[in-house]
């Protein structure tokens, strides 16, 4: 499993994030009840593809969402929204290291769920974290509810301003303003309503010492909260006991709606698949050119394929010549997208990149 680091200020400089996400052969169904487990999801063994189905039916509304995600996730979009920042944090592993879009793919799922008591499905991204003891929860990336038939972005997150699911208690935020002034705050989510039930934070004193305080709403000013006796370690230790309180979901990588896998070999490309896919084609791209400062080009469809199903591959002579990408593919992904992705040959490692347009 690979370790990925993610900073979070308040709890430790640095911490150790272990990403994992479910793959595509369960499912999942969410009720909310009266008893203290009525949170937690229940996984009904599916295959892939009545994973897909139930997602496909249940949440049209959230399609779009998921593709403007997959695209990004894909190297298809240049443009940061609020939802990205967190997703393109966790790319970025250091100054020397960048996590390849296809294993963001796979650290990076979505999922259902009706958080807020309104029988009524949110839609969940996010990823999984270690906190060092053991214990693993989602890093809520972003979380997505229906409003008047529109899916509004809730709240998203960053390493400044991290979020995470409570099994019981709503939300844990974990925040920063600055090297003297970190955050924790508990808040209920009901029917689509926010409510601050604790705050917690840290803040720099006239003599120049940290002082840490709690609130019942969310305010920086220590006039209006109240001093707590408490140290460096009570309050990392606090942290670490709100965090043990927070939730793993089951997550549905990224990686199912982008299935396609492709490698190279003597002048030869190999493409698989991961789950099925309809209408999968390969195209030559020519007369590059640029208009209104974007790339355009023409296609020429080369090859058709009704459907590909996992286990078979397909195997097409594809010369390169220069850098400029001269091939592509085309498919219609599970959610019933059409997905164009260029093939490019990586200049770092000489691996097969495919980057949606």
């Amino acid at each position: 499993m690979r370790k990925i680091k993610f900073y979070v200020p308040l709890l430790l400089s640095v911490v150790l994030l272990c990403i994992s996400c479910r793959g595509a052969t369960s499912n999942k169904s969410e009720n909310k009840g009266d008893n203290a487990d009525s949170a937690e999801m229940e996984i009904q063994s599916l295959s892939a593809s009545e994973e897909i189905a139930f997602l496909r039916d249940n949440i049209k509304e959230y399609i779009p969402i998921l593709e403007n995600y997959s695209q990004f996730m894909s190297g298809g979009s240049d443009e940061m929204t609020d939802g990205f920042y967190g997703i393109d944090e966790l790319r970025n592993i250091n100054d020397e290291e960048i996590m390849p879009w296809n294993e963001v793919r796979n650290v990076v799922g979505f999922t259902l769920l009706d958080v807020d008591g309104d029988d009524i499905n949110e839609l969940i991204i996010g990823t999984e974290k270690d906190n060092g003891s053991g214990n693993k929860s989602t890093l809520v990336l972003a979380l997505y509810k229906l409003r008047g038939g529109n899916a509004e972005l809730v709240f998203s997150s960053t390493a400044r301003n991290a979020w995470y699911y409570l099994k019981h208690d709503g939300f844990l935020n974990i925040a920063s303003e600055g090297a003297s002034c970190s955050i924790a705050a508990l808040y209920s989510f009901v029917a689509g309503d926010w409510t601050c039930d604790h705050y917690w934070f840290s803040a720099m004193t006239d003599a120049g010492s940290i002082a840490y305080y709690h609130s019942y709403a969310p305010t920086l000013d220590p006039a209006d909260a109240t001093l707590l006796k408490f140290t460096t370690d009570d309050f990392n230790s606090h942290i670490e006991n709100l965090f043990d309180r927070a939730v793993a979901l089951n997550m549905t990588p990224f990686a199912v709606l982008r299935p396609i896998n492709a490698s190279y070999d003597d002048g030869k490309m190999h493409f698989t698949t991961d789950i099925a896919v309809k209408d999968f084609r390969i195209l030559a791209l020519s007369d590059w050119d640029f208009v209104d400062d974007k790339m355009t080009f023409k296609e020429k469809e080369l090859k058709a394929y009704p459907k590909i199903e996992p286990g078979e591959e397909i195997v097409v002579e594809m010369p390169f010549i220069g850098d400029i990408p001269q091939y592509a593919i085309s498919f219609i992904d599970p959610l019933g997208n059409t997905v164009k992705m260029n093939i490019s040959i990586s200049g770092y490692d000489g691996s097969i990149l495919l980057t949606q347009y």
